[in-house]
């Protein structure tokens, strides 16, 4: 009798995509942390092995019989009846050891799945060709922000979507990413260029070096902004108060109105403080919570690239220089600030449309 049984995920299990470590780092009281910015050495050999951006997987195993033959694939999808399923081929060894005396059945089928989105209840099923395969399983991942991406070669990649606004409003997941350049200290794998296109179905990469030397990937819009950071960074000191940075951030902003430049990734070198300042007024614009923005720029600490803090004096300053816009949130500092940038209310309206449920 031929046998293909699903062993895991459990049967309506719930599955957190954050390990423990980036739990209780999430969790942990950061408010009233004194602490500066932390920079890599990348002469440190060792430095890749701190990071902790990469999300947890989700684990499937299975146990078949002899007879079926090994060339299995998953069966992934949202939907019960597989109309939108996603194949992954798997590779399967037959144990050691006396076949007969285990029963039949062999506990090895495994494959590792990353990047599933948060709060999505997911349908599996392993087949071996058409003449075999196992039942349906299904499980639901945890609904935890943030959305952390593997990304092979890249570090402090992660998905803004997920992230609820002041209005109830949810980030859709999959459309702005976040991360290190393809190229220099975190160059992309070819695995990680294939997560990019056919994943991730990337359209536009932002990128806040302004750098003409880049990874050119097919059918991916390369935009170059020469950003600064905070509000003492670049531009002269002054970060993006500075006249030409206002006028960079406009375009970045007109950018983002245009539905068809989306999936974006947008970078820095490390995706850390160029990037960490953008993404914030981008959040800011779409309404989410002062405690929610400063969750998702300190998630970078997660990272090999080193802590990322509130309390840090170029993150202050930024704020700071906010606040002299008006307002009592950094959503309204913010939105305040981009509007003397030339970013108007239509472009703020049309950003919303794109990125709000």
């Amino acid at each position: 009798m031929s046998s293909l049984i699903l062993r895991g995920p459990i049967l309506g299990e719930t599955i957190p995509l954050l390990d423990t470590v980036q739990l209780a780092y999430l969790q942990s009281d950061r408010k009233n942390k004194q602490s500066e910015i932390m920079f890599i050495n990348p002469d440190d050999p060792e430095f890749r092995s701190r990071d902790r951006s990469c999300p947890r997987p989700v684990i499937f195993q299975w146990e078949f019989t002899a007879n079926v033959p090994e060339n299995m694939e998953l069966l992934l999808a949202e939907t019960g009846d597989f109309s939108d399923f996603r194949r992954v081929r798997v590779h399967c060894t037959k144990p050691e050891g006396d076949f007969k005396k285990s029963g039949g059945l062999c506990l090895y089928g495994r494959t590792d799945i990353y990047n599933l989105i948060p709060g999505r209840t997911y349908f599996w099923k392993v087949i071996s060709g058409k003449k075999f395969s196992s039942g349906t399983g299904f499980f639901r991942t945890m609904d935890l922000q943030p959305r952390l991406i593997l990304l092979p070669g890249a570090v402090n990649v992660r998905d803004i979507g997920g992230w609820r606004t002041v209005q109830g409003r949810q980030v859709q997941y999959g459309k702005f990413f976040r991360g290190s350049a393809w190229t220099g200290l975190f160059p992309l794998t070819k695995h990680g260029k294939s997560i990019l296109k056919k994943e991730l179905k990337l359209r536009t990469e932002l990128d806040l070096q302004g750098a003409e030397d880049f990874l050119s990937l097919p059918d991916v819009k390369h935009a170059a902004f020469p950003l600064g950071s905070y509000g003492c960074w670049g531009g002269n000191g002054k970060g993006v108060f500075a006249a030409d940075q206002q006028k960079y951030l406009l375009k970045i902003f007109e950018l983002l109105t245009d539905p068809e430049n989306f999936p974006v990734y947008c970078h820095c070198a490390g995706g850390s403080d160029r990037t960490g300042t953008l993404v914030l007024l981008l959040e800011a614009v779409l309404g989410m919570s002062d405690e929610d923005i400063l969750t998702d720029y300190e998630s970078t600490t997660l990272s090999c690239l080193g802590e990322r803090s509130r309390n840090s004096i170029p993150f202050r300053t930024l704020l700071k220089e906010l606040s002299k816009f008006g307002g009592n949130t950094i959503a309204e500092n913010s939105t305040a600030f981009l509007r003397t940038c030339g970013v108007t209310e239509k472009i703020f309206r049309r950003i919303r449309n794109n990125l709000l449920d």
